[in-house]
């Protein structure tokens, strides 16, 4: 389960396809047989059907951890994402156990979604304090059913191939490393609301950033971040954060609404685990607009004509 969750870490910063592959390549190669074929299965689908409700996962992550469970629900709204949430909240709820994949998905995950009640509570609350905290969040997904492969099922099986030595691998991104980004198809300017450290060797600094748009004049959360600023406006950030916040939920901190960022994005989707209804696709952070007021940032009106 390490390795496993080490990939779809992994796999979640790296965009180039070739990439993806040579990642998928290097863990069907370290790993024992059996646990190979039970990642290729999640990788390639279909999506392990939901073993715990939202609503399971939000009381029985609280009571873990020894929070309100309204502390856990507003966590979630700053953060967008109930498996990360949880993931944060629990972090001081975590063992040492080393669970190979295989016996985890069949030992615990497919009994868990034949559980009831008290059965599943227990199995699910047994399961977070035996896995360290960094395979949490992929656990999380992967019982809560909302766990993303992202990688094709034809990445999958063509880096199966590769590992095993019956087909060559893909050829690298012809594009230069150090060339201009893609443009962005959109962008808009959003408020700054919560800020939270990354991970890593960038978790002593708040490196992740949720951004907010007017509606009825209240600042509803709209897009998640992490990084894409210089570095040395990065470590302004983080200082400013320090003073300004005002609110803490778990590792979340609830910041003075006053700055505004323009974040480039490639459409809008339709969301019910927001609340605002809309999500940003592949938001990204593009500057710091030091000359621009919270009160002149967009209203989430101006992405429904962009609605897919």
């Amino acid at each position: 389960m390490k390795r496993f969750a080490a990939l779809h870490r992994a796999l979640d910063e790296t965009k180039a396809a070739a990439d993806r592959e040579a990642l998928l390549v290097a863990y069907f190669r370290e790993v024992p047989a059996a646990d190979a074929e039970c990642a290729a299965s999640l990788l390639a689908g279909p999506r392990p059907r939901r073993a715990v409700s939202p609503a399971e996962l939000r009381a029985w992550a609280a009571e873990a951890a020894a929070l309100p469970e309204w502390l856990v629900e507003e966590s979630r709204l700053a953060v967008g994402d109930l498996a990360e949430t949880v993931a944060h909240v629990l972090e001081n709820v975590a063992g040492a156990r080393e669970w190979p994949l295989h016996r985890l998905v069949a030992e615990r995950l497919v009994p868990l979604a034949a559980a009831r009640g008290e059965a599943k509570r227990t199995l699910l609350l047994e399961t977070w304090r035996e896995l360290p905290a960094d395979q949490h969040l992929v656990w999380n997904r992967l019982a809560g059913g909302t766990f993303r492969p992202l990688v094709t099922a034809e990445q999958v099986a063509h880096a199966g191939a590769v590992a095993a030595g019956r087909a060559e691998p893909a050829p690298p991104a012809t594009r230069p490393a150090d060339g201009p980004p893609s443009p962005h198809a959109h962008t808009i300017e959003a408020v700054l609301v919560y800020a939270q450290r990354g991970a890593g060797e960038r978790s002593s600094h708040y490196v992740d950033y949720t951004f907010a748009l007017w509606r009825e004049g209240e600042l509803v959360p709209i897009a998640k971040t992490s990084g894409g600023l210089p570095p040395a406006e990065e470590a302004e950030l983080d200082r400013w954060v320090r003073r300004n916040a005002v609110e803490k939920f778990g590792p979340v901190r609830r910041l003075r609404p006053e700055l505004v960022f323009e974040l480039g994005f490639e459409g809008v989707e339709a969301s019910g685990r927001h609340k605002a209804g809309l999500t940003l696709r592949a938001p990204r952070l593009l500057r710091w607009l030091r000359d621009r007021s919270a009160e002149q940032a967009a209203s989430l009106g101006a992405l429904r004509d962009l609605l897919d």
